[in-house]
């Protein structure tokens, strides 16, 4: 029997016999391929047979986004996913939200799972005063690494992780090894530049200064005549409370913050600092600008990959070198400040 086949045509066997020349021709057959993706557990279905919604982002499109955390990459590919930045610094925490929030006592972020390995994003930074954003755990996976990326939306979808897929589950499943003749080595490399362009409106009339009294705010002067830096005084008895008895706008009204707009006009005046020395009193429009900079980021990625019948193996290697767009160092002479609009407290 001669077998004559082709992709996309059904096969054909014929007797050879005793003949020299044979001629064959094939039926094409209409084969519909079907989206392939991977449900819970890892488990691979196809597209139709599932009941719920399930979407596959392309891993290119990751690498191409050039952001520091694979989350980010989300950001406007996949309907009803809210992705956003805490901070707005490259490598900080990120917060992701599939189709709005479920509760409002509890933590409303999918859960992710690596590789069948689950884990939180749960942020690092989590206090507004104070603190360092060290950013979450999904920073550590490589872009390059990842083989596929799908994101389950619902309950119905994340059903088998129980209660902790209740908010749907981002499946990440990276690269591994493929058989091959002799070992690929693959280099990728990146950079991006990132520049700080929008800041705080500020006024810049009015200067350092608290709620204090109900007159016009003027440059106070020592026993020698010389304007003073204007500073926050609490104790003036300026107001009546409810028992008639004088007290502070403090302690009615709340403090004030540290770097409030409620002080003299700056007109220039030449004053003594706290330092001593005698500047003039005013404005600095670009005040805010002074503690950032551009930043650049590099990324170097070198993948090795090969394999045979007994086994495969894949191994990479990422370096990743961040100058941040914020200064380690700012010019430490004092300045007057440019205060907020609003008089709340300023950075």
């Amino acid at each position: 029997m001669l077998v004559f086949s082709f992709v996309g045509y059904t096969t054909l066997e014929v007797p050879v016999g005793s003949r020299l020349v044979i001629d064959a021709v094939l039926t094409p057959e209409a084969k519909r391929l079907e989206e392939v993706v991977v449900t819970a557990l890892g488990v691979k279905r196809e597209k139709r047979e599932i009941g719920y919604s399930s979407e596959k982002i392309n891993t290119d499109e990751v690498l191409r986004s050039n952001t520091s955390n694979v989350l980010g990459a989300l950001t406007g590919r996949s309907a009803g996913v809210q992705v956003s930045t805490n901070d707005g610094v490259e490598g900080g925490s990120t917060r992701i939200v599939i189709r709005g929030n479920n509760n409002l006592a509890r933590n409303n972020q999918p859960l992710i799972v690596v590789d069948n390995v689950p884990m939180d994003n749960n942020p690092g930074f989590d206090n507004v005063g104070r603190g360092v954003d060290w950013g979450n755990g999904i920073n550590d996976i490589n872009p390059f690494d990842i083989e596929d990326y799908s994101v389950l939306k619902g309950g119905a979808a994340s059903a088998l992780y129980g209660e902790r897929g209740a908010n749907g589950v981002i499946l990440i499943t990276t690269k591994r090894g493929k058989k091959q003749g002799g070992l690929g080595v693959t280099y990728n490399y990146n950079m991006k530049l990132t520049n700080p362009y929008r800041y705080r409106e500020v006024q810049n009339k009015y200067g350092h200064g608290g709620p204090i009294t109900f007159s016009e705010p003027v440059l106070r002067a020592d026993t020698n005549g010389i304007l003073q830096y204007p500073g926050i005084y609490g104790t003036d008895k300026l107001v009546i409370d409810q028992e008639g008895n004088t007290s502070t706008t403090a302690q009615e009204f709340g403090y004030y913050g540290s770097a409030v707009s409620w002080g003299p006009e700056m007109n220039g005046e030449l004053i003594k600092w706290w330092d001593g020395e005698m500047r003039n009193y005013s404005p600095q429009p670009d005040n805010l600008k002074m503690a950032f900079r551009d930043g650049i980021t590099q990324t170097h990625n070198v993948s090795v990959q090969g394999g045979n019948d007994k086994g495969t193996i894949r191994m990479s290697f990422t370096n990743q070198d961040q100058t941040p767009s914020w200064k380690t160092a700012i010019p430490t002479a004092p300045r007057s400040i440019s205060a907020p609009t609003s008089g709340s407290p300023k950075s």
